[in-house]
């Protein structure tokens, strides 16, 4: 007696309960750019070691590199914990789960409002200080503006990620 085995049909995936779950989605043009902008932000907190400690002469001086709102030896420790956390959203966008691969409309919200707002007060720097010191024009202590824009764009990179995240729900 021959037994025959009849297929299962497959029914089309479901979506998952709200379970507070973070869900897999491709991320990887979003994966790419937070780890891109991670990078440079390294490479700027990189280049400010080597000035600050072995004084290389073919990077800018110090002062280039600072804009005196804060005193190095507290500035050096944000920066690396900055860079941390960072790059732990970094492997979670890749991965696409993780606690930083969760995501609900409050966070989307709060992270454009807060990208916008950051990226607008940045502008708002450059244009002042380039006023007040027209001798620095155009990209005379431009350092840390620029480094701010970087900040700025991976929020609001994280914040579109996220958007996708809830898209995909």
């Amino acid at each position: 007696m021959t037994k025959f085995i009849t297929p299962i049909p497959h029914s089309a995936p479901q979506p998952m309960p709200s379970t507070g779950k973070s869900r897999r989605v491709f991320a990887g043009p979003h994966a790419l750019a937070l780890t891109t902008l991670t990078l440079l932000f390294a490479l700027r907190v990189f280049g400010q070691i080597l000035v600050a400690f072995w004084h290389v002469p073919y990077l800018p001086p110090m002062e280039d590199w600072m804009s005196g709102l804060m005193p190095y030896w507290l500035l050096l420790p944000c920066q690396i914990a900055l860079l941390v956390l960072m790059g732990t959203i970094c492997v979670h966008a890749w991965r696409g789960h993780g606690r930083f691969a969760r995501t609900s409309a409050a966070i989307v919200q709060r992270l454009k409002i807060g990208g916008i707002i950051y990226l607008v007060a940045v502008i708002a720097r450059y244009a002042i200080t380039m006023a007040l010191y027209p001798q620095m024009r155009w990209l005379g202590g431009c350092i840390p503006i620029v480094f701010h824009l970087v900040l700025a764009t991976f929020v609001l990179t994280l914040a579109r990620y996220h958007r996708n995240l809830l898209v995909a729900k």
